[in-house]
């Protein structure tokens, strides 16, 4: 083997948690059987989520979604089981999360039924919003091309870190305060994508607008849909073409 690449395996940092119980507790029973039903191979997300878990702009994503815990007497929600402290996370960011308060955003996406339970555990959320970073930092693109640049780019240090979680939870706040049902035509994913996207870069003309006529003029546009929106609001909904037109369309009936 190349010294290099020895030296480098040797000095692979693996993170381990430290189970100060016996092996045949119960806890340790149930923590196996849950990793053996696990039996599906690790999707696009996932393999980021491990990959680029150091850089600045996943951890603004996870700290977003609740995906990321700092403290060791931190609890899994089924398992009473403190979690070993993960170290690779930069002191820096753990210090600047203390600064801030993550609330509505992370209600919009954990509670309100845009994600099934399944595709919460699957992380399909986290894609979700490191899409919605990407678009706010730049613009509109085709599916996930900008993630994977943007994870790379801003690994050291995402200097829009502060304007995005705030755009982000001023959005997700006013959003919220439309009182949109659960099965809310509003609340599909392409749609959700769509609105956060738009709230977020126009945060400060959107706040001054009435919740009740913009929910009228959702509830309206809803009644009565063209079918070219319908469209790219069902097929197709990654793309920049069908972004783009979503996008055109809310802006012209909400903001204009």
């Amino acid at each position: 083997m190349d010294p290099n690449i020895k030296e480098a395996f040797l000095k692979y940092q693996v993170p381990i948690i430290d189970l100060d119980i016996n092996n045949d507790a119960p806890e340790i029973i149930e923590i196996f059987q849950r990793l053996n039903r696990t039996f599906y191979s690790l999707s696009a997300i996932e393999k980021l989520s491990t990959e680029y878990a150091p850089s600045e702009f996943m951890l603004l994503a996870k700290l977003l979604t609740n995906e990321i815990k700092f403290n060791k007497d931190d609890e899994d929600d089924d398992i009473d089981i403190p979690l070993q402290f993960d170290p690779t996370i930069p002191n820096s960011f753990i210090e600047w999360s203390k600064s801030v308060k993550v609330k509505h955003y992370n209600e919009l996406i954990l509670n309100e039924g845009i994600f099934t339970p399944y595709e919460l555990t699957r992380q399909v959320h986290l894609m979700f919003t490191l899409n919605i970073l990407a678009t706010f930092t730049g613009d509109f693109y085709n599916r996930n091309e900008f993630v994977t640049r943007y994870l790379n780019e801003y690994s050291e240090s995402y200097e829009k870190k502060n304007l995005a979680l705030e755009c982000l939870e001023r959005a997700a706040n006013k959003i919220l305060k439309l009182k949109l049902k659960k099965k809310s035509y509003w609340l599909n994913k392409a749609n959700a994508f769509s609105l956060i996207s738009l709230f977020a870069k126009n945060i400060d003309v959107v706040e001054k607008l009435d919740e009740k006529s913009l929910k009228e003029k959702l509830d309206n546009f809803e009644n009565n849909t063209p079918a070219d929106y319908k469209l790219a609001a069902k097929e197709a909904v990654n793309n920049k073409r069908e972004r783009l037109l979503r996008n055109q369309y809310l802006k012209s009936i909400l903001l204009e």
